[in-house]
């Protein structure tokens, strides 16, 4: 008998095999046609996996690189990805101190 586990294992393994597959062929006829559309969101949705200030800096390159914005776009987005970093931060660090606080009373 085949474990749950190993069967959910090799159905991720041949979706991520088929995804890759088709981002493959979707990338290789957008690189010929040079549109390259489906390569910035996929780029852009990683940074978005990593967080807002990379994302930030992904759409200030995409605006730059591809749509021709001036450069200070890029540069103000990347400016507000790190107020956006640093507003987070100073959320988790307020969060932490009132948990704090709250345990010791």
């Amino acid at each position: 008998m085949v474990n749950i586990l190993t069967l959910v294992a090799i159905a991720l393994l041949v979706g991520s095999i088929v995804a890759g597959y088709f981002t493959y062929q979707i990338t290789k006829r957008e690189h010929e046609a040079r549109e390259y559309a489906v390569t910035w969101a996929l780029g852009i949705g990683a940074l978005f996996l990593m967080g807002i200030g990379p994302a930030a800096v992904g759409i200030g390159l995409y605006l730059t690189v591809e749509r021709n914005y001036p450069l200070y776009w890029l540069l103000a987005l990347a400016v507000a990805g790190l107020l956006a970093l640093l507003g987070l931060g100073m959320a988790v660090s307020t969060i932490e101190l009132t948990t704090a606080t709250d345990s010791t009373l």
